[in-house]
């Protein structure tokens, strides 16, 4: 049985925020307090999907072979939060509503969560390739 590659799954979770999104998209005007069950279910999706996403990449940056492999992780998932940042943007209106606030919160510190890995990752990737400095280790016979 094949398996999906990590970006085939992000692919299948940015559908679902495009799905989501498609459905609430008619209701983003309205306060949180009437927000109808579809509304209420887009930002549990929202949610939902990046919970998921943010699990299933630091299972696939630690089975990654090369740090440029994970790096890729964190970088495809940085890009899944920002398209649902862009969904949570319907939502915010002259006055942002509280519960749309709170996602978007917690979706920015995944984000930022997976900015600082990749940041690590890269700052590892430079130092693999920097040569030591002669002396430093004693010479073999």
């Amino acid at each position: 049985m094949p398996s999906l590659s990590f970006e085939e799954i992000l692919q299948v979770h940015r559908e679902r925020l495009h799905d989501a999104g498609r459905e609430a998209a008619p209701l983003s005007h309205l306060p949180v307090s009437d927000l109808t069950p579809t509304g209420t279910k887009f930002l549990a999706t929202v949610e939902a999907t990046v919970v998921t996403a943010y699990r299933l990449a630091v299972a696939q940056a630690r089975k990654a072979d090369s740090p440029e492999e994970a790096q890729a992780v964190w970088q495809g998932f940085s890009r899944l939060c920002v398209t649902a940042l862009q969904f949570l943007e319907l939502f915010d209106g002259p006055q942002p509503q509280m519960p749309c606030v709170a996602l978007r919160d917690l979706v920015q510190k995944y984000q930022l969560a997976a900015e600082q890995r990749r940041q690590r990752l890269e700052e590892e990737m430079a130092c693999l390739k920097t040569p030591l400095p002669e002396g430093l280790l004693p010479a073999p016979n």
